[in-house]
């Protein structure tokens, strides 16, 4: 038993890596330079192009927080909401207004049309605690 468990990961990878790309993924990367710099990537199948409610993405994890739950906004702007606990990032209009729980940290990066492959710089972010902006 203990020599099938090896040779079936060696297995699964194998096939993983030969599988034809059908499309490209698109990554997402959230970055903060300056003072207690961070960096986080997420990667979807397709770029995002509506309102969803829930990224259901696995945490992300910096120095200084794990972001736990993760939404997006589409109106006149991208607006990506990300927070500590789960089911906290919460947009709350169309101004890209956020709330979060008391004791949650929480981190708002709004972006102008953020719909296409490119690098964005947001034209306003907030977050709930200094280290996050």
């Amino acid at each position: 038993m203990r020599r099938f468990v090896p040779m079936a990961c060696i297995v699964a990878l194998a096939l993983f890596a030969s599988a034809p790309r059908l499309h490209a993924d698109a990554v997402y990367t959230f970055s903060r330079i300056g003072s207690n710099p961070y960096t986080f990537s997420f990667t979807l199948p397709t770029i995002l192009t509506s309102t969803t409610p829930d990224l259901e993405l696995p945490p992300l994890v910096t120095p200084f927080f794990v972001l736990r739950d993760s939404a997006l906004f589409v109106g006149e702007s991208y607006c990506f909401s990300f927070a500590t606990g789960s089911g906290d990032a919460r947009v709350t209009d169309s101004n890209c207004g956020y709330s979060i729980p008391s004791g949650a940290l929480g981190l708002i990066a709004v972006f102008s049309n953020a719909n296409a492959p490119g690098t964005y710089l947001p034209f306003a972010s907030s977050g709930s605690h200094s280290d996050l902006t």
